[in-house]
């Protein structure tokens, strides 16, 4: 759910401004969806206070695909126990490449939900 608003003192449940937007928030399994979108995005040692948050997207993104996606498979499992599990369960992550450009799409189920959702990731 996004919600458009002035004042964000008047939102009563966990949110998150939404990215790339003014007055935008987004809460509940919109925030999930974007915060795995970010961590899953970030360069790895990137967010102060915060070293092991991301993946190390800079030892992968030259290397030829076939070395490329064990790599990013193994730093989206990492991502995913470190920052993102209980909230989630993560289901399968899908790599792609397309025109040589490795991007991964990621299925998850929100803790509490049936609903596999799915979001793309690259760095």
């Amino acid at each position: 759910m996004q919600t458009m608003t002035d004042d964000v003192r008047a939102i009563k449940s966990p949110w998150q401004t939404r990215l790339g937007t003014t007055g935008l928030v987004v809460q509940g399994d919109d925030a999930l969806d974007q915060f795995i979108r970010v961590a899953l995005g970030a360069q790895l040692d990137s967010v102060p206070n915060m070293q092991d948050f991301g993946i190390d997207w800079l030892s992968i993104i030259d290397l030829p695909v076939e070395d490329a996606i064990p790599l990013l498979m193994q730093g989206a499992h990492r991502v995913f126990r470190m920052w993102i599990e209980p909230r989630a369960a993560l289901n399968r992550i899908e790599p792609i490449q397309e025109s040589g450009h490795l991007t991964a799409r990621v299925y998850y189920t929100p803790a509490g939900s049936d609903e596999q959702r799915t979001a793309e990731v690259s760095p």
